[in-house]
């Protein structure tokens, strides 16, 4: 694989060779492949659009999806190195997918081996379908049987990376039976490179994987999210003000609470406000809710507005929590802030 690339909302998914201006012949696939309600990878990734270019043409079938899938979430979390980028894992990949992201049995799967040659790193991992044909290590590939892409991701870059990135890990199919392999662990990365090679009507690929894994950077100390007031100033609302996460109150009119994540994953990031107020006012007016995907530095941001007229003091309650591929939450972030408004505002 040379390239992933988001493209414009407004036009079809594409797959072409490495930058050819003609589109592949699966690429309706493909786009059904990425695409909501049919596809598996705008739903994990927030972008339904992409432009994917490919060393080797892929003139049909459906045993290219599961290595997609895999390329398409190493690039939503920046850890997809492109083009020449160094790497130290060959990655060789075989399987269909389901709605569910079942990994499905494809056929050839000998001869896609015996096709790809040596690793061309110093490692090489065979990742294909539990069911069906499991041939034999060979030609520095050792063989990796899969029932679903979290266990690639797993034997890739280690169960703890894999389950903050991509959310806790089928232990049903990992510890079902003591796997043939022996798990590859990569350490942690700044950026994973991808050469995915796809060779005729065989469609696998090799994707390299570089030494380290990128931390995600907090946008406040030892949170996963960062906290704005926008202060009430005497001509209307000022700029927004930063509440470090040991700040438990803010002393002062407010218009607004703004509430940003700064990472890529599925985010489900809730706003309320609490007092006495909310006895004689819709309480439903104040509580916000964002529920979204963010990928390739996106910032999700939650606005929520304080009561101009309220003069006691209001809480501001803030939860956010990163969902795994089911859904469950894997990681959470909380903050209470007490905003004292004061008598009145200056005149």
């Amino acid at each position: 694989m040379a390239r992933i690339s988001p493209e414009n909302p407004t036009v079809r998914s594409v797959a072409c060779l490495a930058g050819s201006l003609a589109a592949l012949p699966f690429s309706a696939e493909y786009d059904a492949f990425v695409r909501e309600p049919t596809g598996v990878i705008e739903r994990q990734t927030g972008h339904p659009v992409y432009r994917t270019d490919v060393s080797a043409p892929i003139d049909g079938g459906d045993s290219w999806q599961l290595g997609l899938f895999l390329a398409h979430m190493l690039k939503r979390d920046g850890l997809l190195a492109e083009g020449d980028e160094p790497a130290d894992l060959d990655l060789l990949v075989t399987g269909r997918l389901d709605r569910d992201l079942n990994v499905g049995a494809v056929d050839h799967i000998e001869e896609k081996l015996t096709r790809a040659g040596a690793a061309g790193a110093a490692r090489g991992l065979f990742v294909l379908p539990e069911t069906g044909v499991v041939p034999e290590p060979s030609g520095g590939w050792s063989i990796l049987p899969v029932k679903h892409p979290e266990q690639a991701l797993a034997a890739c870059l280690g169960s703890e990376t894999t389950e903050r990135l991509y959310g806790s890990l089928r232990q049903a199919h990992l510890g079902r039976r003591r796997p043939a392999w022996t798990p590859i662990r990569v350490a942690v990365v700044a950026g994973i490179s991808a050469a995915m090679l796809l060779v005729m009507s065989l469609y696998f690929s090799v994707v390299r994987l570089p030494e380290t894994i990128r931390q995600p950077d907090d946008d406040d100390a030892g949170s996963m999210m960062k906290v704005e007031i926008v202060p009430r100033e005497k001509r209307g609302c000022g700029v927004p003000v930063t509440v470090p996460p040991h700040v438990q109150v803010f002393a002062g009119a407010a218009c607004a609470a703004i509430v940003t994540v700064h990472r890529n994953g599925e985010f489900r990031i809730s706003a309320s406000l609490s007092g006495g107020f909310l006895s004689y006012v819709d309480a439903a007016r104040y509580r916000r809710e964002l529920h979204r995907v963010a990928a390739g530095g996106d910032r999700l941001e939650l606005r929520i507005d304080f009561p101009y007229w309220v003069r006691r003091p209001v809480h501001l309650n803030v939860d956010v929590r990163q969902l795994a591929m089911d859904g469950r939450p894997v990681q959470s972030a909380g903050r209470n802030i007490e905003l004292r408004p004061g008598t009145s505002l200056d005149p």
